[in-house]
């Protein structure tokens, strides 16, 4: 509601091609599938996505194109996040043309109302490098996906093919905050240690 009362635009994200967006919040009333590449230039600032049905990026790349670690894009999807194929979501290295950077999960943060990965279809063999939290979806994956940072779901149903997700360690100070929530979610490291104590008498 406050992107709508602000009068945001959906930049050129219904474009017949690739679409580049800079620094800026960016609304889409209803289902969208990205007909091109996405590439999302946070040098100027952060970039705010908010789709107000179905986000499909289909068989193409999402990508932060800039290596400024400080800015990052945050999506809000009010039904299901999908893709197929070899879609990419992640950053580039602008040094290096053509190559992927290591991967930054906490610079493509999704929010997702209903549904993750559940189109009949099969996701192919998607990568992410991102955050996703979609506490009321089931996640029903058929195809082969690479996942580094966290995805976090109600259930998972059933898994056809295989999936490979490989939690980041930059997440281990990040706090994923829930805007009118009372609650805050934080990645925390947890690990066990044995401690051995043996009384003697005096």
């Amino acid at each position: 509601k406050t992107a709508e009362s602000a009068g945001a635009g959906n930049g050129c994200l219904d474009a017949a091609g690739s679409c580049e967006l800079s620094a800026g919040s960016y609304l889409y009333d209803g289902d969208l599938s990205l007909n091109g590449d996405l590439d999302l230039d946070t040098s100027g600032g952060n970039i705010t996505v908010i789709v107000d049905g179905t986000l499909d990026i289909g068989n193409h790349e999402v990508t932060v194109t800039d290596s400024n670690p400080d800015h990052g894009v945050t999506y809000y999807i009010n039904d299901s996040l999908q893709a197929t194929g070899d879609a990419f979501v992640g950053t580039d290295d602008p040094a290096v043309p053509d190559d992927r950077a290591v991967p930054e999960a906490d610079r493509n943060v999704f929010y997702v109302g209903k549904g993750l990965f559940d189109s009949a279809s099969g996701i192919g063999t998607v990568d992410f490098d991102a955050v996703i939290y979609a506490p009321d979806a089931t996640l029903d994956i058929n195809g082969n996906g690479g996942f580094t940072g966290s995805i976090i779901v109600d259930e998972i149903d059933e898994l056809k093919g295989s999936i490979e997700v490989e939690y980041d360690s930059d997440l281990a100070d990040t706090t994923i905050d829930l805007t009118g929530a009372a609650d805050l979610i934080t990645y925390l490291h947890v690990s066990h240690n044995e401690i051995r104590v043996e009384l003697t008498g005096s």
